[in-house]
C-alpha cells in the first residue's frame, strides 16, 4: 500500500485526527514514527498453516480468520520470503486459562502448548517434503 494512499492507516488516523480538530476549532501537529512494516501473510502460506492447523486441532472450526492490526519483528521476514504468522489462543474458563498474557494471574493451557509443537513440527515437516517433491 502506497504511503500516500488515502486508505493507508496512517493517512486514515492523520486525516479523522485533523478533522476532529476542525470540528472542534483546533489544530492538532501529529508525528508518527513507524517501528516495524505492517505484517502480511502470504496467502499461500496461510493456507498451508490452516490444513495444517486443522489436522492438528481436529476441526476447521478453530481458526478465526479475523484481521488484526499487529506490531511485530516477524513482519520483516515475511517481508522478504513468504510466511504466515499464527496467533495461538489458549482461553479455556474451566481450566482458568482464560486470564490475558501480561496478568500476573495468567496460566498456560498446557495441552494447547503441546498441541502448537505439534503444529509447528507437523507444518515443517509437511511443507520441507511438499517441499522436495517438487
Amino acid at each position: 500500500m502506497a504511503s500516500d494512499d488515502d486508505n493507508n492507516p496512517t493517512q486514515r488516523f492523520v486525516r479523522i485526527s485533523k478533522a476532529i480538530c476542525r470540528a472542534h476549532q483546533c489544530s492538532c501537529d501529529i508525528k508518527i514514527e513507524h517501528e516495524n512494516i505492517p505484517l502480511v501473510n502470504d496467502e499461500k502460506m496461510a493456507a498451508f498453516a490452516k490444513q495444517t492447523t486443522a489436522e492438528v486441532f481436529g476441526s476447521i472450526d478453530v481458526i478465526d480468520p479475523g484481521r488484526y492490526i499487529t506490531s511485530e519483528d516477524f513482519s520483516e521476514y515475511t517481508s522478504r520470503v513468504p510466511g504466515v504468522f499464527i496467533l495461538l489462543g489458549c482461553a479455556d474458563p474451566e481450566k482458568k486459562t482464560d486470564i490475558p498474557l501480561h496478568n500476573p494471574s495468567f496460566n498456560i493451557d498446557e495441552y494447547v502448548l503441546m498441541k502448537d509443537a505439534e503444529l509447528h513440527v507437523k507444518g515443517a515437516l509437511t511443507f520441507l517434503t511438499q517441499s522436495v517433491k517438487e
